[in-house]
């Protein structure tokens, strides 16, 4: 076997393990799974919040966030469905890079809802109701679609999804 085709049967079964149960990479030892994440209610109340600023604007949300906002981690999973955006510093030039200079990541709590999200909570459009994430970027999405109603009275179970037996199962989550 030539090296392309050993890469390839290696990538084939590692996909096969992130979409299972997951499992640790055998050369780098990191653990892997692709994540379903659901559309969640504290998601939409998350965004409805974030609409109540000036259109466009920065917002802060470490710092200016109710609680329920921020203990739910909802803008970081939000950017998966291009419903809020993140206000990342450029990165350096090259010669910035090479004067030796720094870039201040003050930025990294400023949050602003996109169009996208603006169309979602005022029903002017739907969403995928499962994406599924595997290192931090969206790998894919289901084929059901929600709107902002749909999701509106839902209940989210947070201890049970803190808890240490926790098995990747987001729809067991539900107080339905």
């Amino acid at each position: 076997m030539s090296r392309l085709e050993i890469e390839a049967v290696i990538r084939k079964e590692w996909q096969d393990i992130i979409e299972g149960k997951g499992g640790h990479c055998p050369i780098c030892n990191r653990w892997g799974k692709v994540n379903p994440i659901n559309m969640r209610g504290v998601m939409v109340k998350a965004m409805h919040w974030l609409n109540t600023k000036p259109y466009g604007e920065w917002v802060d949300v470490p710092n200016t966030a109710p609680r329920f906002v921020t203990r739910s981690y909802a803008f970081a999973t939000l950017k998966h469905w291009n419903m809020v955006e993140q206000n990342h510093p450029p990165p350096l030039t090259k010669e910035e890079r090479e004067e030796g200079e720094t870039r201040e990541t003050r930025t990294a709590g400023l949050w602003r809802l996109t169009q996208v999200g603006r169309d979602f909570i005022h029903g002017r459009s739907t969403a995928p109701k499962v994406v599924f994430v595997y290192n931090d970027h969206k790998v894919g999405e289901s084929d059901d679609r929600v709107t902002a109603r749909d999701c509106a009275n839902e209940k989210f179970n947070y201890d049970a999804m803190m808890d240490a037996s926790f098995n990747g199962d987001y729809s067991a989550l539900d107080y339905s």
